[in-house]
This record gives C-alpha cells, structure tokens and sequence, in this order.
C-alpha cells in the first residue's frame, strides 16, 4: 500500500484565496479534498498546515486538529522584522524529515504555489518519491508544476473557498482595534471626518459605523 504525507502552506494558500477571490479556507471542506485526492493512490498517514497562527482568526488551529490536520505555527513577524520565507524553510526541513525518517511513506502531497519549493521537491524525485502538488491555477510557480508527477489546479470557484461575509470582515476589524494605536488612527479619522465634514477614505473592511463604534459612538 501506498501511504500519503501532505504539507499545505496555509499561509500562501489564505493569501492567494484572500487577495485573488475575496475568500477564505473551508476548513472542512480542504481536510476533505485531500482525502479525496489520496485515495486512489493510497492513504493519508499525516497532514500538516504551516501559518503564523498568532494572525487571523482565534481558534483556528483547534479546527484544524479536529479534522485531523496538524497545525504547524510558524513565527513570520517580529517586532523588528518580517521573516520573509520563514514558512517555506519549516515546511521543507519537515518534509526532509519525513522522507528521512519514515521510509515507507512514498508519496508526498504539497499544497503551494511558491517556487521555493522546487529545491524540496527535487530532493524528493532524486529519493525516489512521487509527487502530488496542488495549487491555484496561474499563480503556482511554473517549476514545481513541471517537476510534480501530479498536478491538480485550484480555481477560485472550488468548494474549499468560501466567500467572507460582511459579518466576519467587521469581526476583523474590531479584532484589529483592539490594538491601541490602531485605535487612536481611528479616533482621529474620526475627529477629522466630523470637523472637516469630509468623507475620509477607509478600507472597504472599516465602515463608518465600525470607526464610530470603536470611538466611542461619538456623533
């Protein structure tokens, strides 16, 4: 029997689906689809999702454990800097890690656009490996979709995608403003607002009646 391993790039996977369609991950619908994809090469011994998961939604990584994926957290953002590929270099030395220490797992599944991946993957065909990528199709880098032995693009309409809704967008935000400082940014759009009785360009997930709430509801 064939056994599965899959690595998803959470974090590429929710940038891409955010930037791109407006969209979030369906949790339940991906744990889903990659049982789906493994089936009729064999079966699914692990899955791993790699993110900061000090961003975003709380309690994400609870749902992902109770459909069976492991959350890897992957710090991406100190105070001082962004650590830009941080989440590719844990997700490559894991699957080295797999390949190395568990020889009967043959088959690896990596959902991910990002052509840093390219140096993993061919550590993986020269032990013999087979490869399965899945990314959103146009934005996968065109190396790995060449050296993977099974490719499977997402469009922007597929079930894992699921449209964020204006409840959720304003939950964000009032997430995002807990933040002092982010705070203060609001008050004085709002003192600006009011005294110059000009309209102050907001982001389309900060309504006016977010700003007032977070305020103080100051008319």
């Amino acid at each position: 029997m064939n056994f599965f391993a899959v690595f998803i790039d959470l974090e590429n996977l929710e940038k891409t689906a955010k930037q791109e369609a407006g969209a979030a991950i369906d949790y339940k619908q991906l744990a889903a689809f990659v049982h789906e994809l493994a089936r009729p090469h064999g079966k699914v011994t692990n899955i791993y999702a790699y993110a900061d998961f000090d961003k975003g939604e709380m309690g994400k990584q609870t749902k992902l454990m109770n459909l069976g994926i492991q959350p890897k957290h992957v710090v991406t953002k100190t105070p001082f800097q962004y650590l830009k590929g941080s989440t590719d270099i844990e997700l490559s030395l894991d699957i080295l890690d797999t390949m190395y220490q568990y020889a009967h797992i043959n088959h690896f599944l990596i959902i991910s656009g990002d052509g840093d991946l390219r140096h993993v993957i061919r550590r993986l065909k020269i032990n013999g490996k087979t490869i399965h990528v899945v990314g959103f199709a146009g934005h996968t880098n065109k190396l790995i979709v060449e050296m993977a032995d099974y490719f499977y693009p997402l469009e922007f309409h597929h079930p894992i995608l699921r449209k964020i809704t204006m409840s959720e967008r304003e939950e964000k935000t009032k997430r995002l403003f807990l933040n002092p400082w982010a705070k203060i940014v609001v008050e004085t759009l709002d003192h600006l607002e009011r005294t110059t009785k000009k309209r102050i360009y907001r982001t389309q997930f900060v309504s006016q009646t977010t700003c007032r709430k977070i305020s103080g509801g100051r008319n």
